[in-house]
């Protein structure tokens, strides 16, 4: 795995999800998301991360971030869609709506 490989250190991040490793998986997704800050993928996975830690302000600042890199209203909304129905993003669920 290369670490400057956006997909290496997404699948690392996947990985220690998986063992519920849960803040270490945040720790390499937060090393890593301002190389690639064009994606929305690390953001909407770092709220994700966020929202299971507990740390509501910090997962619906990292969905905004996940919106505001979408690059069309289509990618948008899906993400919305996704976090409607994701267990992860429960606990910022009611408040992901006013987005």
């Amino acid at each position: 795995m290369t670490p400057e490989r956006r997909c290496g250190q997404f699948r690392r991040a996947l990985s220690l999800r998986r063992l519920n490793w849960t803040a270490e998986a945040t720790d390499v997704l937060v090393s890593v998301v301002d190389k690639f800050e064009a994606n929305p993928t690390f953001p909407y996975y770092l709220a994700c991360d966020c929202a299971q830690l507990g740390q509501s302000d910090e997962a619906k600042g990292w969905f905004t971030l996940a919106l505001a890199n979408a690059t069309s209203d289509e990618e948008r909304e899906r993400i919305k869609s996704r976090a409607q129905d994701d267990a992860d993003m429960e606990p910022i669920r009611s408040s992901l709506k006013e987005l």
